[in-house]
């Protein structure tokens, strides 16, 4: 009820002004600015029921629908002032009122832009990011190692993630792995005490480069310093593994020998679902995520669609592709597909690698039995001018350029539909 009074509100004070502006224009010859005020009345009405019935059609006024301000802009503006044109054009049909239709016109877009801006302050739906899953402290699972017999690389890019990294391989050596695994700890010139850490760490390697190679780069290293490897789990620092975790991941890859690389579920530390599977780009997409469309899109059907927000995550599935925060990769996919592209300083690195996989065949997976936690911060998201987002471009347009702007691999022509 607030929306609709709202909105009935902002669309009588837009035409008030806009009755207001045309007496103050003049232009009048030997007739009364009053005599106009019935024809701007019948507008102010026909335009309240229109929006009445076109929100309604539209279903803005139900709490269930969360839609994006862009989404409010174009639904509103592009059908709203369609039909104002029509109904303008019925009303002045004498040749010397247009001057009052161009007025009548841009208030009600004011009134369209109003209507949408107090939608956005109405609408206390969150979108992004909160379904919940089990409490922290029910994630811990004794899960048994079907092939006991599995050798794992554990690799992570460390810079400048001290307490991260201090809860990681805490969480590691509490998880108590039930395979042999070796751990390495790739630094990229850290200077928060990070190398004096792993220096006194036990059953941890590590390699201290001297400059910020870069992820791709960092995470190839680790991979090459890891010997007779069945399979390698890549995690960011700001991952915390749960008991049994990692075994539910490994049981998972070998039952089906095709999945090349996975990914598994993440959540926020509140326990809050983490969007970490995505669809691969699209223009629409590309334009969502390096515009400044970004904000306006937050919520959109283009965002779920991308984000697989529809799809309830508690089922194991193909997916197109998975952060690079946390993936779990075959060493038989890793020799036939190659490693990350080097090229790839920061960002798309992911997105590449599993393009690549399934590009030569491989399946690329969302493991909703394996569950860690995601202490996961994008700065690119906040900051359009900051350096993350400028890297983050390069990224993009290099993707572009290698891939000839093919941006589904030709085994990939159609995602699943999401249930």
């Amino acid at each position: 009820m607030l929306k609709v009074i709202g909105d009935q509100i902002i669309i009588i004070c837009a035409f008030i002004l806009a009755f207001m502006l045309r007496v103050e224009i003049g232009h009048f010859p030997n007739e009364s600015p009053v005599q106009f005020l019935t024809g701007y009345i019948w507008m102010l009405i026909c335009s309240c029921v229109f929006y009445l019935f076109l929100f309604w059609i539209l279903g803005y006024y139900e709490k269930k629908t969360t839609r994006a301000v862009l989404e409010e802009l174009l639904g509103v503006f592009g059908v709203v002032t369609m039909g104002a044109v029509v109904l303008l054009t019925a009303v002045y049909l004498r040749k010397d009122l247009w001057v009052s239709r161009g007025i009548i016109f841009v208030f009600w877009i004011l009134a369209t832009l109003g209507i949408s801006i107090f939608h956005i302050f109405t609408n206390r739906e969150k979108n992004g990011g909160k379904r919940s899953v089990k409490a922290l402290g029910a994630l811990d699972k004794e899960i048994p190692l079907v092939k006991r017999d599995l050798k794992l690389g554990v690799v992570i890019v460390n810079k400048d993630s001290l307490s991260e990294l201090t809860e990681l391989l805490a969480s590691i050596k509490k998880a108590q792995l039930k395979c042999a695994a070796q751990i390495l700890v790739v630094d990229n010139d850290s200077k928060d005490g990070s190398r004096e850490y792993l220096g006194g760490q036990t059953g941890v390697k590590f390699i201290a480069n001297s400059e910020n190679v870069g992820y791709s780069r960092a995470v190839n290293q680790g991979l090459k310093a890891l010997s007779e490897c069945d399979y390698y789990f890549i995690l960011n620092p700001d991952i915390i593994v749960p008991h049994g975790a990692v075994e539910a991941a490994l049981n998972f890859m070998e039952s089906d020998k095709k999945i090349g690389l996975a990914g598994c579920k993440l959540i926020n530390p509140d326990g809050t679902l983490q969007y970490s599977a995505r669809t691969f780009y699209s223009l629409r997409t590309i334009l969502y995520r390096f515009t400044p469309l970004r904000g306006l899109l937050s919520g959109s059907a283009l965002e779920k669609e991308y984000l697989m927000m529809d799809w309830n995550h508690n089922d194991s599935r193909e997916v197109d592709w998975v952060l690079g925060g946390c993936m779990l990769v075959r060493d038989r996919a890793v020799r036939e597909v190659g490693m990350m592209d080097e090229k790839l300083f920061m960002y798309f690195d992911d997105v590449d690698w599993c393009y690549r996989m399934w590009d030569r065949g491989w399946k690329v997976y969302y493991l909703a039995d394996s569950v860690m936690i995601h202490k996961h911060i994008r700065k690119s998201v906040n900051d359009l001018l900051s350096p993350e987002t400028r890297a983050h471009i390069k990224s993009l347009f290099y993707f572009l350029w290698k891939y000839k702007y093919r941006l589904i691999p030709p085994k990939r022509t159609s995602t699943p539909d999401i249930i």
